[in-house]
């Protein structure tokens, strides 16, 4: 059976950027692409590129994957590779729109940067900033940096970006951990983020419980608590939450038939994915399908930022 349709992927929109271009960085102001299509990014992923918006003034609908909110500046935007997005600027918000390839994110970080910055890489952020000036100042300089450095390129260029972009990401790092900074704390933390990791690696082939616990050398009583520590959901639901996100990206933004999107997703029988994804959403499928068809963010064609 062949594969579904893709969602729309770019490096930037509407260009193809090399896929041996790992160290990839590219900055420009939102309204660069966003006057081009009277301030409206269609839905839309970036594959091997992680993305930062950062909203300096005026405001934004963002769609990311299934959720809406309604962002005013001042607000910065992390966009893992894959996940799917859309903006409906305010005329004339001004920002920044910086995108760099994911390997440019993992190179020669020690553990506490580590820390810090890999949960960027797993889920998005949504983080409004009108409670924090001195970040809206450290990070619009260090992005006003970054275009001189990217406008006018001189000697050493990648290292600066490398650790301009560094200080960017663990600014907004120090700001997602949680308000309780204890060790017990973080290194719950920490186990965690590796279970998440460990879920977006395999979540496709329906690991056990047993088989995430294994691998993080812990009991799937442990793994469980851990889970409902930090997202209030036992490991079973959080699982189940990834392969239902997946079904619903593919649902929304290709033309795959419910079928495909089963094996698409790792079920060998797609009347029990049928089953499976009404039983989590209240919905079938094809009745999913069309009430996403009823929402203007729906069709993944025409630009992208």
């Amino acid at each position: 059976m062949g594969k579904p349709d893709e969602v729309s992927i770019y490096g930037l929109y509407g260009e193809e950027t090399p896929e041996d271009d790992l160290r990839f960085v590219h900055i420009e102001a939102i309204s660069t692409r966003s006057t081009l299509y009277d301030w409206q990014i269609k839905p839309h992923a970036h594959h091997g590129m992680f993305q930062i918006l950062f909203l300096a003034g005026g405001g934004a609908k963002v769609m990311i994957d299934q959720g809406l909110y309604n962002i005013v500046a001042p607000a910065v935007i992390c966009i893992p590779g894959g996940t799917v997005h859309g903006f409906e600027f305010f005329p004339q918000t001004e920002g920044w729109v910086l995108t760099m390839g994911d390997s440019l994110l993992s190179a020669g970080q020690d553990s506490r940067v580590r820390e810090l910055i890999h949960p960027l890489l797993i889920a998005p952020v949504v983080l409004p900033l009108s409670d924090s000036p001195k970040t809206v100042t450290l990070i619009s300089s260090m992005l006003d940096k970054i275009e001189g450095e990217f406008n006018l390129p001189q000697p050493g260029r990648g290292a600066m970006f490398d650790w301009m972009i560094q200080i960017i990401l663990l600014e907004i790092g120090r700001r997602q951990q949680p308000e309780t900074s204890g060790t017990g704390q973080k290194k719950r933390h920490r186990k965690f983020q590796q279970f998440r990791t460990l879920l977006e690696q395999n979540y496709k082939s329906h690991w056990t419980i047993e088989d995430y616990a294994t691998q993080l050398g812990m009991t799937t009583s442990r793994l469980n608590r851990l889970c409902r520590t930090m997202t209030g959901k036992t490991i079973g639901t959080v699982i189940q939450d990834r392969l239902i996100l997946e079904a619903q990206r593919l649902l929304t933004y290709t033309n795959a038939t419910a079928t495909m999107v089963a094996f698409e997703t790792g079920f060998r029988d797609p009347a029990y994915f049928s089953r499976f994804f009404k039983r989590r959403t209240g919905l079938s499928p094809v009745e999913f399908r069309k009430t996403q068809e009823q929402r203007s963010w729906a069709s993944p064609s025409g630009a992208q930022s």
